[in-house]
C-alpha cells in the first residue's frame, strides 16, 4: 500500500494544472471534513456560495461512501455544479477516521492534479470533522478562513500549535516519520486550537498535552515563539522566548542529546522584583530553561513509553550509523531502550520599555 502511495505521489506532484474553465461553471470547496462512522466515510465540502441571489456566504454538501473516492463522487451528484478543489486552504479529519489510516485519507487527493497541495491538515477534537465547518467564526465569512488564519497566527507565537500541510505529511510519511497534526475543537460555538494528535507511521493512537505538546515542538525545532508563565512570590512572570534553536546528536547506540538554545524577553510582571539586578536576571532565566526542561522531558517520556519516534531521531541514527541501524529489526522497539538527554539555554535579553516602566516601582524587592 505504501509502495503505492509513494509511486502516486511521485507523478501527480509534478502533473501540470488543469485547463482553465470559467470560475461560475464551478462549485468552488473551501474546506473538506471527512468522518468515519458505521463502516463509511462521510465527507463534507464547503462551498463559497457566488450567487447574487443568496444570502449565505457559503454552503456545505455532504455524502457517504465505502470509501473517500464514492464519498466525493456522491457530492458531485448532489452539487449544481462541477466542483473546482484548486481552493482548498484545509481539510479536517475526524479521530475515529484517522484511527483507520492516513494513506486511506490522502490517496484522493495526490490523484487529484487540481488541487493545490499547500492546504492545512487539522484533526477535529471532541467533535465530528463536520461541525468545524457549521461552526461560527468572530472574524471571517467562512470557517476554513478563519481556521488557517488562526494556524498560520498560533504556529508563530503558541509553541503547542504546529501548523503542518499536505506536502508535509506526505514528506513526514514517505521518510516513515510518525507524524503529530494539530487538533481543533468547539468552545463556547467558536473554533479552537487545541493539542497535537500524535501517530504511530499513518494511525492515530493519541493525544498530547499542551506540555508535551510544547515539548514535541520544541524537540522538533518547530517553536517559532514561546509564551511561559512563571511563578514568583507574589505574582506572575511572563517570558516569551524567541531565536530557538535545536540540535538533536545522537551517539553510536542510538542514544541522543537534546541542545536547545535562544534568547527570551519579559513581557510582563506582576510582583515587585528589580529586573535591572543581574542575579535577578540569572534566576529567572533558571525558572525558564527549567520549564522549558520540564516540557522537553514530558515529550521524551510520552514518545518513549508509546515506543513511538516523534523526533525523527531514525533518521540521524541512519545518516551516521547507517551500518549499525540497518542490524536493527524493529526501530521503536530499540528506541525505547535508548537514552535521551537535554540541555537548554535560553538567554534573557533587553526587556526594551519593560524595564523603563519597572523604574516607576519605588519599592522593589528582591527576587
Amino acid at each position: 500500500m505504501k509502495k503505492t502511495i509513494i509511486s502516486l505521489i511521485c507523478i501527480f506532484l509534478i502533473s501540470g494544472c488543469f485547463n482553465y474553465n470559467e470560475l461560475n461553471d464551478y462549485a468552488i470547496v473551501e474546506a473538506i471534513a471527512i468522518d468515519y462512522d458505521n463502516n463509511k466515510y462521510n465527507v463534507s465540502m464547503l462551498i463559497a456560495n457566488n450567487s447574487k441571489l443568496e444570502e449565505k456566504k457559503s454552503v456545505i454538501y455532504e455524502a457517504k461512501g465505502k470509501n473517500i473516492y464514492e464519498a466525493l463522487k456522491n457530492i458531485e451528484l448532489i452539487s449544481p455544479h462541477k466542483l473546482y478543489l484548486g481552493h482548498i486552504s484545509v481539510v479536517v479529519i475526524s479521530k475515529n477516521c484517522s484511527k483507520k489510516g492516513l494513506y486511506n485519507i490522502i490517496t484522493p487527493f495526490i490523484t487529484n492534479n487540481q488541487i493545490n497541495k499547500d492546504f492545512y491538515i487539522i484533526l477535529a477534537k471532541d467533535t465530528k470533522a463536520s461541525k468545524l465547518l457549521k461552526a461560527s467564526t468572530p472574524i471571517t465569512d467562512f470557517p476554513s478562513q478563519y481556521i488557517s488564519n488562526n494556524i498560520k497566527a498560533s504556529n508563530k507565537s503558541l509553541g503547542s500549535i504546529k501548523a503542518i500541510t499536505f506536502n508535509e505529511l506526505i514528506k513526514e510519511l514517505i521518510n516513515s516519520d510518525n507524524p503529530t497534526i494539530n487538533g481543533y475543537t468547539i468552545n463556547n460555538k467558536y473554533i479552537k486550537a487545541d493539542n497535537l494528535g500524535y501517530f504511530k507511521e499513518d494511525k492515530f493512537i493519541d493525544w498530547a498535552t499542551k506540555d508535551e505538546s510544547s515539548g514535541i515542538n520544541l524537540i522538533n525545532n518547530q517553536t517559532q515563539e514561546l509564551y511561559l508563565d512563571l511563578k514568583c512570590h507574589n505574582g506572575n512572570i511572563i517570558v516569551s522566548t524567541n531565536n530557538i534553536q535545536t540540535k538533536l546528536k545522537v551517539d553510536n547506540k542510538g542514544n541522543t542529546n537534546i541542545k536547545i538554545n535562544g534568547e527570551a524577553s519579559i513581557k510582563e510582571l506582576t510582583c515587585n522584583i528589580n529586573i535591572n539586578n543581574k542575579k535577578n536576571i540569572k534566576k529567572i532565566e533558571k525558572q525558564t530553561n527549567n520549564t522549558i526542561e520540564n516540557y522537553i522531558n514530558k515529550a521524551i517520556t510520552l514518545s518513549k513509553s508509546n515506543k513511538i519516534d516523534l523526533f525523527s531521531i531514525h533518521k540521524l541514527y541512519y545518516q551516521n550509523y547507517p551500518k549499525q541501524y540497518k542490524n536493527i529489526n524493529n526501530w521503536n522497539e530499540y528506541y525505547g531502550n535508548t537514552n535521551i538527554t537535554s540541555n537548554v539555554n535560553i538567554k534573557i535579553k533587553d526587556n526594551g520599555t519593560l524595564k523603563q516602566n519597572i523604574e516607576r516601582i519605588t519599592h522593589e524587592k528582591n527576587y
